[in-house]
């Protein structure tokens, strides 16, 4: 049984993610509790190590002028540590984690501005050629939209979530072959922020629901200047796209981050499966391939329900829905998360150090 969430708890998650976490009034009347009880079972999610809450921004990064890049490298035996220490060289990597299952290597995710995206693709081909990777692939994405908690895949009577691999089928068979906005190819990658709209990006990927008098006060503005700028800038001009709540939905110890690459025959099939799982508890996010009938999908599923989910995966595949997969295991002892990095932003313009990086690789390479 688990008992780490209760029905209250799931209602207030999916509150969160609906309302966004930047209006604890309005998602304590959505809830229908008093606001004392919803900052207390959100502070106990928080602090308890095996929910681990936390909300962030979830960043429209075309309208900044940047493309994000997924990266799977596999590492050389003996060379695992040097792989992730070579993949944070480059300052715009958002997560790094090592992984497992295509043998032991890296998962990057990346945040590229578009005018060095063949920058880019040469540092991960260098560190390729330096033979600390022995295979890399490298994706370019639309942004990833968040997947939602709801009540219904809830059971408020054993305290556990229902995993109903046929009825998500069946729910599939009738989803939108609409994309959301955050899922289709960009038409054109142009920055519309300024410093301050950076900066109040980056802390809101921390911590959404941080105040904003706090954010003003590390900017040594106003909060009406702060506010201004979250008001007419992140909303209207759609800097700010979602919100993600995330929990760990599973008792760590006995369940997998995995990380799934699925190729579909057609759009509408890709389209029907990611509006499918974007209310499923255990996807974080779904992500799309730039020019490509294929997504990227981080999700986190108890280690015999992986198997279950791989089984509905082939199934989908003899039906001739999905065309291929391809998948990796996340390794949550070796993680490294940043924010933007807006220290790297002036004058309306991004600074990338492509030499220097590449000479902190041969630099890492000798000390090796």
């Amino acid at each position: 049984m688990n008992k780490r969430l209760i029905a209250l708890d799931i209602r207030i998650l999916q509150a969160l993610g609906k309302v966004g976490p930047r209006n604890l009034s309005e998602v304590a009347r959505a809830v229908g509790v008093p606001r004392a009880t919803l900052r207390f079972r959100i502070n106990r999610m928080i602090n308890h190590p095996k929910v681990s809450l936390r909300c962030h921004a979830t960043i429209y990064y075309p309208f900044l002028g940047m493309k994000k890049a997924t990266v799977i490298a596999k590492a050389p035996p003996g060379k695992e540590q040097l792989l992730f220490d070579c993949m944070k060289v480059n300052d715009f990597w958002a997560h790094i984690v090592r992984s497992y299952g295509e043998g032991e290597g890296c998962l990057g995710f990346y945040t590229i501005p578009i005018e060095h995206t063949e920058e880019f693709e040469e540092f991960i081909q260098t560190i390729k050629k330096m033979e600390v990777a022995e295979e890399v692939s490298l994706y370019w994405s639309t942004c990833f939209k968040p997947g939602k908690i709801i009540p219904e895949w809830f059971n408020e009577k054993t305290l556990s979530w229902n995993l109903h691999w046929e009825k998500w089928l069946r729910e599939m068979e009738k989803a939108d072959t609409e994309l959301p906005f955050a899922l289709i190819d960009p038409e054109k990658f142009s920055n519309y922020a300024d410093e301050i709209d950076i900066f109040i990006l980056g802390e809101l990927e921390k911590d959404a629901l941080q105040h904003l008098q706090n954010i003003a006060r590390k900017l040594s503005v106003s909060l009406q200047r702060a506010r201004y700028h979250y008001e007419r800038h992140l909303f209207e001009k759609k800097l700010l796209e979602d919100f993600e709540v995330f929990i760990y939905p599973y008792d760590p110890e006995y369940s997998d981050e995995v990380l799934f690459i699925i190729e579909f025959h057609n759009q509408k099939y890709l389209a029907k499966f990611a509006n499918s799982l974007l209310n499923k508890h255990f996807v974080r996010a779904v992500g799309k391939v730039l020019d490509e009938t294929a997504l990227i999908i981080p999700m986190n599923l108890p280690r015999k329900e992986l198997r279950s989910f791989i089984d509905a995966l082939s199934d989908l595949t003899r039906r001739k829905t999905v065309k291929n997969y391809r998948y990796v295991i996340v390794d949550p002892r070796h993680y490294s998360r940043q924010t933007l990095p807006y220290r790297l932003f002036k004058r309306a313009k991004w600074t990338y150090e492509h030499e220097k990086y590449l000479r902190t690789l041969e630099e890492l390479l000798q000390k090796s």
